[in-house]
């Protein structure tokens, strides 16, 4: 069976297979805030297993 990968929302943007999201921060604080943000909304969006 041939997996496709699922395309993931970053930013306002559709990221497909083979893209990367590179950014700049003012410290590890800003970092984490940026990239746990983000995180907690691809998992509420996630489906749950049965």
């Amino acid at each position: 069976m041939k997996k496709t990968a699922a395309s993931v929302s970053f930013a306002g943007s559709e990221l497909g297979e083979g893209a990367h999201a590179c950014a700049f921060f003012n410290g590890d604080d800003e970092a984490f805030g940026v990239s746990a943000t983000e995180q907690k909304k691809h998992c509420a969006k996630a489906k749950k297993p049965s």
